[in-house]
């Protein structure tokens, strides 16, 4: 959780339940049946936060820097994602698990 805070320079929280994954189904379904009104009020009633984590600055700076460069890949990856589309388009795929 420490990560995730630097990496979105946000405080973040820990629940307190081990299965998050099925209070978020739960409160989903909840709120999709209509069971309680919406996602704050459902999700106030069936979370409990534990542990708090606050970015550490450093780190925070550090994946900004990151993302600066991530943002630039898509200039060199697309001209060659489409280059090899483009020759390999006609060619037959190779057999593999469920294709004969």
């Amino acid at each position: 959780m420490q990560i995730v805070a630097a990496v979105f320079d946000c405080s973040t929280r820990r629940t307190t339940v081990n299965d998050a994954a099925a209070v978020a189904a739960a409160i989903g379904a909840a709120v999709g049946y209509g069971v309680c009104p919406d996602w704050g009020q459902t999700t106030a009633a069936m979370v409990s936060s534990g542990d708090e984590f606050a970015p550490d600055l450093r780190a925070a700076r550090a994946y900004q820097e990151i993302d600066k460069v991530y943002a630039m890949l898509t200039a060199f990856t697309d001209p060659l994602f489409r280059s090899m589309a483009d020759r390999l388009r006609g060619l037959e795929r190779a057999p593999g698990p469920g294709r004969g």
